[in-house]
């Protein structure tokens, strides 16, 4: 491919010291830390740093580029790139001579199965709001943390893929200054396609949100109900606690203490008292 050209950082500075931009590129490879791009006259120049769906926290790809109208540099210095330019080859769609279109076949094949992807993490979150209703079901005992990390792994996605948007914007208008009509129009769709990447990982975060207040709702419900029997439990043994209060007193002239079956009536009192509170909370569903 004699416009593509894949390089490491150090032989693209010391061969290419001359192309516009240079000193900037060379800021921003020093530390990728997300994906850029900028225009410098009639080249476009960036950073594309893609995170590894197997594990959000790590990174698949972290690599430079650097078009024109003749040529596309591709900077990587960990050789990434040029496994995915190998995949991409075997393909019959795959354009090559055409720097502006390699670049774009490049980024697609990068966000290729994203949203398959985010089909399935977002079938994992409806299981996981299955788990949180279903009262019958276990809750892990950090769940908290256990939704944290979700949240932390959707907000790694939605800044890549709001990053990534704009970098298709710069290049979507450095091809419109070039008058490459039919290229722009592809990287228009890319651009649609990171944003609607952007968008539903968006969702999925609030998603996350909701499903960690609904686990948050059930916990305050369960306590709720341990609260109500406790309250249920003592309002009921109050009358028998006033009882044994009243009739514990030691005064010699309570008529009760010379009956023959006076504890027997007092037995009969308290059980009665007990089985009329019961109906009565029944009766108002109190449990």
């Amino acid at each position: 491919m004699k416009n593509l050209e894949l390089i490491s950082a150090d032989d693209f500075f010391e061969k290419y010291r001359q192309l516009p931009g240079h000193e900037l590129l060379t800021r921003h490879m020093a530390s990728v830390k997300h994906c850029s791009a900028n225009m410098f006259g009639k080249c476009v120049m960036g950073t594309l740093l893609v995170p590894d769906k197997n594990d959000l926290e790590k990174q698949r790809l972290k690599c430079g580029f650097y078009m024109n109208a003749d040529r596309l540099i591709i900077i990587d210095d960990e050789g990434r790139s040029s496994k995915v330019f190998e995949e991409m080859a075997k393909e019959e769609s795959f354009e090559i001579g055409n720097p502006p279109f390699m670049l774009f076949g490049f980024i697609e094949y990068l966000l290729r199965d994203d949203l398959l992807y985010l089909e399935e993490y977002e079938k994992k979150l409806d299981i996981i709001e299955d788990l949180v209703t279903d009262e019958r079901a276990e809750i892990p005992e950090d769940f908290s943390g256990f939704m944290s990390r979700h949240r932390k792994n959707l907000r790694t996605l939605i800044s890549y893929y709001k990053l990534l948007a704009d970098v298709t914007d710069v290049l979507e208008a450095f091809l419109a200054k070039e008058n490459d009509e039919r290229t722009r129009q592809f990287f228009s769709f890319l651009g649609n396609k990171a944003d609607r990447l952007y968008h539903d990982s968006m969702a999925m975060s609030e998603y996350v949100l909701q499903i960690r207040d609904i686990h948050q709702s059930r916990i305050s419900s369960q306590q709720n109900k341990v609260m109500q029997l406790l309250t249920i439990v003592t309002t009921i043994f109050m009358p028998l606690t006033l009882i044994a209060g009243w009739y514990g007193m030691n005064f010699r002239n309570m008529p009760e203490l010379k009956l023959h079956y006076g504890y027997l009536a007092i037995g009969i009192l308290a059980a009665v008292t007990v089985i009329i509170e019961i109906i009565f909370f029944k009766r108002k569903k109190w449990f």
